[in-house]
């Protein structure tokens, strides 16, 4: 028996299986082809063996026994977001100059104009939203499977690198 702050405490194990934030359930197999079956606009863009490393990711991140029926869609989404950031940065025939502008930060364009036509978007209030997910928040698919995560109630699991 241990003894605590609270008293006495069960041991680390009775702890951990009790923790509801832990989830040791075994996913099922998500291949390249399922995401290309969700996800067709990324047919042709990038290879099976890129997907597949992400997918990798993926897996290793989002738990079945968490998500439920929306793990399939968090697996997609978040192959999807690391997809966008990985092509926006270019390919084998990309210059190193394009390469390093391509990696430089960027936001949300807010203002454009067109001989005298202007339109400025206030999209400061929505992204406020999803200040502090890192990079999810650069792309659509990556603000959406934010949304699953909070929906999932998992948002105190979820580590931005």
């Amino acid at each position: 028996m241990y003894y605590g702050i609270f008293g006495n405490l069960p041991p680390a194990e009775s702890l951990k299986a009790n923790a509801t934030a832990i989830d040791n359930s075994t996913n099922p197999n998500y291949t390249p082809l399922m995401f290309l079956e969700a996800f067709p606009e990324f047919t042709g863009k990038a290879s099976d063996n890129l997907i597949s490393k992400w997918i990798s990711l993926a897996n290793d991140t989002f738990r079945i026994g968490t998500y439920g029926s929306n793990w399939e869609l968090a697996m997609g989404l978040f192959v999807a977001h690391n997809l966008i950031l990985k092509l926006k940065m270019g390919n084998a025939e990309t210059s190193i100059d394009e390469l390093l502008a391509n990696a430089n930060e960027t936001g949300v364009e807010q203002s454009k104009s067109v001989d005298t036509l202007s339109v400025t978007l206030d999209t400061a209030s929505t992204l406020d939203e999803y200040k502090g997910w890192g990079g999810l928040k650069e792309t659509v698919y990556g603000r959406q499977l934010i949304d699953i995560i909070k929906a999932c109630s998992c948002g105190g699991v979820f580590y931005v690198c």
